[in-house]
């Protein structure tokens, strides 16, 4: 925790990538969470809501932008805007 008692809980598509960003940082602890795949938001969430810990604000954050076709998670096709911006980022409030 920082000196405030703040802890902020980062859920990064690239955690290792995440975490080597936030080095210098006191209080930030980095966890995978891949807002395209529905299962890796499913497993953030269930391992957020083991930890016993409440959340104060939460920020969701999904860039957007064009790009080629692609394969996620459980094989669907991912659509960047929708599959990225709408379904993963949403779905971790529910």
């Amino acid at each position: 925790m920082s000196r405030t008692g703040v802890l902020v809980v980062v859920a990064a598509r690239r955690p290792q990538a995440a975490k080597e960003a936030l080095l210098d940082l006191n209080g930030i602890e980095v966890d995978e969470r891949d807002p395209a795949d529905l299962g890796s938001v499913r497993g953030f969430a269930e391992r957020f809501v083991a930890s016993g810990r409440s959340i104060d604000i939460l920020i969701n954050n999904a860039a957007v932008m064009v790009c080629h076709e692609a394969r996620v998670g459980d094989g669907r096709e991912s659509q960047c805007r929708f599959d990225t911006a709408a379904r993963g980022v949403v779905r971790l409030q529910y």
